[in-house]
């Protein structure tokens, strides 16, 4: 298993027919002061899947680390990739999708985060984000 890609964006969902739609992908915040609470990101991850994985349960982990290597915050949940028609000729791997949705982050100081993917513990990609200071409207 690997992470294909990885982003984050204001919203997204995977429609009825499979398809991943995204609005609003970003890669940075800005705030006027910190901490500052963000209200809604979703962080979206393509995970490729080999077919001697399907049907196995995993254990994913997902951390947002600080620019001091400190976590901000964590999640943890597991998951298998079933594939729709089992009487269907196995291919040899699939992409599946996985979208986590985060509400009021806090971000204790500007700088450089990302979201660490790891599964069965082992680390499969990260999604940076930037968060910069700027000047409060005057």
């Amino acid at each position: 298993m690997r992470v294909v890609f990885g982003l984050i964006a204001d919203s997204a969902e995977i429609s009825e027919h499979g398809k991943l739609n995204i609005m609003g992908v970003f890669s940075s915040i800005r705030a006027s002061a910190f901490p500052a609470v963000h209200p809604k990101m979703c962080l979206v991850i393509r995970f490729e899947v080999l077919s001697v994985e399907f049907g196995v349960e995993k254990d994913l982990r997902i951390a947002l680390v600080g620019p001091s290597g400190k976590e901000a915050v964590a999640v943890e949940g597991k998951f298998k990739v079933n594939l729709d028609d089992p009487s269907a000729t196995i291919p040899l791997m699939v992409e599946h999708d996985q979208i986590i949705q985060w509400n009021d982050v806090t971000f204790p100081e500007a700088g450089g985060y990302a979201f660490h993917v790891l599964v069965q513990g082992d680390p499969k990609g990260s999604v940076p984000l930037t968060l910069l200071k700027m000047d409060a409207p005057s």
